[in-house]
């Protein structure tokens, strides 16, 4: 993961490596991530993705970019 920010009070905007945008559909999911962080999305039910942290959390994401 490049960066991780957070947009606003309602958004957690994360950027990885190969330029990818994703942002984290609920931010009540606390992830504790930082820059260089390795980050794994995957296909979840319903055509949503999920994003998995090193501590083993997910929390559902979005593709903005």
């Amino acid at each position: 993961m490049k960066t991780v920010r957070q947009v606003g009070r309602d958004a957690l905007v994360i950027e990885l490596e190969n330029g990818q945008v994703w942002q984290q559909s609920r931010i009540d999911i606390v992830l504790g991530l930082e820059p260089g962080d390795e980050v794994t999305i995957a296909r979840a039910a319903l055509g949503s993705f999920r994003l998995k942290t090193p501590t083993g959390s997910y929390a559902r994401v979005v593709r903005v970019r």
